[in-house]
Order: structure tokens, then sequence, then C-alpha cells
């Protein structure tokens, strides 16, 4: 429904871009006729109220030059007007400079005039007498930018409510022309035909709550959340995220996919000092990040007071300035809570590194990122930091590592 509806709306708007093409052509082909007839008519009155010479020599008659100017000031179309002698070159002109006339053009015999193309023309009228020939010139305006400003413009708001209806048309209308309402998560997955389990590969588990801390509840896990190693859950019944002892393997994971295509990856720790599983912040803070990462699969607990979560596709600079967002979220979340603490800064830090186009190890890229976490804590001033990796150091730790496995093969033998 949502192809055919797309496609209608595709070829609709190849034919609305057609039709304001096609109007512009002719509402301006139409402005053009009425001011080549405008002109015509303007200078024809011109030509009238200068009267017939008796000869040459009278064309530069002050009275005559008098109604010239009147009527020069009188029509707005009127650009430039000279009257010429075929001997002497231009008897007088109006205005003494013009761009549509140099003044080089003064002595000419037949002046030339530098017209623009469409938007003005030129008219002319030729006396004769006493073997001497004389000429009247004036250039008109016959295409004002106000008609052509107008003429883009309605075209402009066309196209601009044709493309409005079609956004209020997709917006109104989603799969099988349905009204498109926001759903909680779990919702989505049942009316799209996921089962339960699917809900961790979505990385949406986020409880529901109207925003009271205390309405927070972690999501109850069931025996399919569960794996067998010393009986440890894949998520934590205390926050909701994945257990510690689950982060490396799919750390390790991740890093491998992103490495078979060539893609960035970042690993963010965060601390909170104080916190623990049975304080009350705990569950606000894994709610908090629940909310901003989305990705409940990627998310896990780290010790007592932190937490690590994978950032896929997402380099060193993007996960900065996410971290930057969350933490001055979760910090106003914190100060929102203890209204009455004295502290001037919530102790919350967070360090990161990403993969860097590294083939990188989950222990590595943890340490860095440990690294940069207590780096963090002694900033006092943005309390975040990014390990930035140095492809040198980085090559001689794996030759290092090469160099000291290879050292344990021969004691080996």
């Amino acid at each position: 429904m949502n192809r055919k509806r797309n496609t209608v709306l595709t070829v609709i708007g190849i034919f609305a871009v057609l039709a304001a093409t096609l109007s512009v052509a002719i509402r301006l082909w139409g402005a053009y006729d009425e001011g080549r007839a405008e002109a015509r008519a303007s200078f024809a009155e011109l030509v009238a109220a200068l009267g017939q010479p008796g000869s040459v020599a009278g064309l530069a008659d002050p009275e005559r030059r008098d109604r010239l100017i009147s009527y020069y000031n009188g029509d707005p179309r009127l650009l430039l007007v000279w009257v010429a002698d075929s001997e002497r070159g231009v008897l007088w002109r109006l205005p003494d400079r013009s761009p549509y006339l140099p003044s080089s053009e003064n002595f000419s015999r037949k002046p030339k005039a530098e017209l623009l193309p469409f938007s003005t023309g030129l008219l002319s009228f030729d006396w004769s007498g006493g073997g001497r020939r004389a000429s009247i010139e004036a250039v008109y305006v016959i295409l004002r930018q106000e008609s052509v400003f107008l003429i883009l413009r309605d075209a402009a708001l066309g196209l601009g409510a044709w493309l409005l209806l079609a956004l209020l048309v997709m917006l109104l209308t989603g799969k099988d022309g349905e009204e498109i309402r926001w759903r909680p998560a779990r919702e989505r997955a049942r009316n799209d035909g996921k089962d339960g389990k699917d809900d961790d590969a979505l990385g949406e588990g986020v409880a529901e709550n109207d925003g009271d801390d205390e309405g927070f509840s972690i999501p109850e896990l069931d025996g399919g959340e569960k794996r067998s190693e010393g009986g440890a859950a894949l998520y934590s019944s205390a926050s909701g995220l994945g257990s510690e002892v689950w982060l490396e393997e799919r750390l390790d994971g991740e890093l491998a996919r992103a490495a078979a295509i060539e893609q960035d990856l970042s690993l963010v720790v965060i601390a909170l000092d104080g916190l623990s599983q049975t304080e009350e912040n705990y569950p606000l803070v894994a709610r908090a990040i629940l909310d901003f990462f989305s990705f409940r699969d990627l998310a896990f607990e780290r010790g007592e007071d932190g937490f690590a979560i994978i950032l896929p596709s997402l380099d060193a600079t993007h996960a900065l300035r996410m971290a930057e967002e969350f933490h001055k979220k979760l910090s106003l979340q914190l100060q929102a809570r203890a209204a009455g603490s004295t502290a001037s800064k919530v102790p919350l830090f967070i360090g990161l590194s990403s993969r860097a186009g590294r083939l990188v190890e989950a222990r590595r890229l943890g340490e860095e990122a440990f690294l940069a976490l207590e780096r963090a804590r002694e900033d006092d001033e943005t309390r975040i930091v990014a390990f930035k990796p140095d492809p040198d150091k980085y090559r001689l730790w794996l030759a290092s590592r090469e160099r000291k496995g290879e050292g344990n093969a021969q004691r080996t033998d």
C-alpha cells in the first residue's frame, strides 16, 4: 500500500512540476507581449508629443526638449531616449549617462544601444529634411522585474503547497493506509507478528511509567533469557540491563561484525560515584540508559557503580556527542531528585573508545575505555574523556604480543 501511495504521489509530483514550468513559460511570454505593446503605444505618444519639426535643426528646440523631459519623467517604462543627427551624431539625450548607451556612442552617426535580452527593447522614428536625416530612439522596459518575481513566486507557492499536501498525506497514512500513532515498543513488536523473544533484538525493552521514579520497574526475565554459565542470566534483575559476565563476549561479536562490514564501533563506560545496586538511584540510571541509548541487548552492568554500552556504527566523535548529551540529561535528573543536596556537580563520569578501523579485541577496547574513564575522574570540567588510539603504538603492542606468543611456544617445545 505504501509503495502504491508513493508511486502515485511521485507521478502527481512530476505533473505538478511540469504544470508549474509550463505556467511560468506561458505567463512570461504573455508579460513579454504585453510589455512590447505598451512600449509601442508609449513611443507613438512620445513622437506625437514632439511634433513634426520643419527641419532637422528644429529637433534641438528648447520647447521640444522640455516636452521630451516631461514625457520621460512621466513614463516609468522609458529608460533612455536620444535624438541623433546623421552628420553630428547625438544632439541630446535623456539621461545624460546610461549603461544602455555608452558616452563613446555620442559622436557616432548611428549610435548603437546595449540592450538586455528579453527585458528591454529599442524603438526608433526617422525624420528627413534639407538633405539631412535624424532619428529619435528610445529604450523601454519590456519585461519588468516585478512581473517576473510574481510569476516565479506563484509557481513556487503552488509547488510548496503540493509538497506540504504530499507530506501531510504521508504523515496521516501509514502501513496499509492506517493512521500513524505512537505505540510502545512491545506493542509494536506484538502487532508486527514478533514474539517476546525478539524484544531483545529490537533493542527497546524499556518499562513504561508516567515519569515517577517509583513507577519504574525492571522487565521480568523468563527462562528463555538465561544461559548456563554458573547460572548467570543474560539480563540482571537489578537493572534490566545485560549481565556484566556477557559484556566481553558480546563486544567481541560486535567487533567482528563491524570489522567484516568495515564500520566503526564505540564502547562507552559510565560510572556514578556512590552508586550501588541497592541504592535508590540505580534504577533511575538504568532507565535513563535504556531511554537514551535504546539498545537493551547492548547495554550492560559494570561493577557496582557503572555501566557499559556498545554503540555500533558510531565513531568516537559521534559517540562523544551522544555521551555529552546523555551526561547532561542524566545529571539534570539526578540533581532534580536530590533537590536538597549541596553538591555543585553530580559525580557522573564517562569514558569511551572506538575501533577506529583497527582489528582490536574486546579486552583491549575495554581497557582503553576504562583508562579514559579514569582520566575523566581527574577532569573536573567536562568529566567525559574519549580515548584516542595511536596507530603506531597499537602496532607495537600487537608486535609485542606476537613476540610474547612465539616465546611461549618455544618454551613449550
